[in-house]
């Protein structure tokens, strides 16, 4: 296994969530590895991506060109000290042109997320981990349903908030 796709036992802490206790230093750690190594492994601790990335999932990232971000790639960013695994939406400009973000969004959350600048993204997700099965996000099919997945998901509550209703009724 080359140093680059060495798996770090590393955890992202739930975005509405407490974090579990040592999870906030083990992504700290996958950032700076990140930042030195140029990528990094990380374990998905909620179900904001589901259904497509799973709680459990480890999720390979690496360092990638802000710029070069397009609609349905999965990134990971950090945000006052917590580590997010979301789906780009679409790119906008911010401060008079001057500057670029990307809206972002949990495939099974209702809202997107506040703008995320290249000074909080960390890099792009190339394959998950689950259990003995390798994903690669990559591949042309995987980047079809991506970006389909993106121009979709502002519409998503109409479609997770009967489930959720049903998984309550039924649970």
């Amino acid at each position: 296994m080359s140093a680059a796709s060495a798996v770090s036992p590393v955890r992202v802490a739930p975005g509405n969530e407490s974090p579990r206790p040592g999870a906030q230093v083990h992504a700290n750690a996958a950032a700076a590895k990140i930042r030195a190594q140029g990528s990094a492994c990380v374990r998905l601790l909620n179900g904001d991506m589901s259904p497509w990335f799973r709680a459990g999932d480890q999720v390979f990232v690496r360092r990638w060109d802000f710029e070069m971000l397009r609609p349905g790639d999965v990134i990971l960013f950090e945000r006052d000290e917590e580590f997010f695994v979301h789906r780009v939406l679409r790119r906008i400009e911010c401060n008079g042109g001057t500057a670029s973000a990307v809206i972002t969004k949990g495939d099974a959350l209702d809202v997107a997320d506040d703008p995320v600048t290249a000074a909080e993204f960390l890099g792009r997700a190339r394959r998950i981990h689950r259990r003995k099965r390798h994903i690669d996000i990559e591949s042309l099919g995987q980047a079809i349903v991506a970006r389909v997945l993106a121009r979709i998901s502002p519409v998503s509550p109409i479609v997770y908030a009967p489930l959720r209703l049903a998984k309550r009724l039924f649970s």
